[in-house]
């Protein structure tokens, strides 16, 4: 019985290591092989995109609670320092 379940395990691995194994003329290591559907992967333009869309959202609303800010009390001074002292 240990002897199938050995002859199961290593004729399982040779078909494994055949399967994936390179082709002729392939590159050693080609991630998008093992993809099921790669035109499914929005890929980093779109995660970069998000964060840049959302930038511009924070900054306009920054832009409009300062200029709300600034309407309501003309006298005070809205600008604040973004420098910290060093001790």
């Amino acid at each position: 019985m240990t002897a199938l379940i050995t002859l199961f395990a290593l004729t399982t691995f040779g078909l494994l290591a055949y399967y994936y194994a390179p082709r002729d003329g392939e590159p050693p290591w080609y991630p998008g092989r093992f993809r099921p559907f790669p035109g499914d992967d929005p890929g980093p333009s779109s995660y970069d995109m998000h964060r840049q869309l959302a930038d511009l959202a924070a900054l306009r609303a920054r832009e409009e609670t300062n200029q709300s800010s600034s309407a309501e009390a003309p006298d005070q001074g809205t600008e604040r320092s973004t420098r910290r002292e060093v001790a």
